[in-house]
């Protein structure tokens, strides 16, 4: 039985699926829900925090540091109103549903958060990435299945089928 749920949500527009996938599951099981977002700290993840990094330009290092932490507030102020909107929803159904935003390694963090809350299962997505930047960059989904104290549910986008790598190696290999 599955009594609590853990929703690992990003800011891609890609998230109201996975919400959809976790809400119903609440439904079905009369589950709790803990909606999780994590404001990512590792570069691989081209997260809000980590894209203001100037490659050239004539700013000063102080006036780097303004616009780093106004995108950082903004950004944590947009995701917690999307987190609270997500909960609202949740609670018109009558589930239980707790909601928390942290900083840091996504990948670290969804599995500790599932494991001090006692989560069943968790619920995350898998981003529109082409096979060679899932291989190369890593996935997030794919590092929680493989680090997570409980079972896994990746809802995966309808174009992602299209990002599957050749079934002939053929293809790739043209000299």
């Amino acid at each position: 039985m599955i009594s609590r749920i853990l929703v690992a949500l990003d800011d891609s527009p890609d998230q109201n699926p996975i919400f959809a996938e976790a809400l119903t599951l609440a439904k079905q099981e009369d589950a709790q829900l803990m909606l999780v977002h994590i404001l990512s700290t590792d570069e691989r993840d081209r997260s809000p925090l980590t894209s203001l990094i100037p490659y050239s330009c004539s700013i000063t290092r102080a006036e780097l540091v303004q616009r780093y932490e106004q995108q950082k507030l903004e950004t944590e102020r947009n995701s917690l109103n999307q987190l609270k909107r997500l909960a609202q929803e949740a609670q018109k159904y009558g589930i239980h549903t707790e909601i928390t935003q942290q900083i840091g390694n996504p990948r670290q963090l969804i599995c500790y958060l599932a494991s001090k809350w006692g989560a069943d299962l968790i619920v995350v997505g898998q981003r529109q990435r082409s096979w060679f930047d899932r291989w190369l960059l890593g996935s997030v989904s794919r590092a929680v299945m493989g680090q997570s104290p409980c079972s896994v549910r990746v809802v995966r986008t309808q174009n992602d089928a299209h990002n599957e790598p050749p079934h002939s190696t053929e293809s790739i290999a043209a000299f």
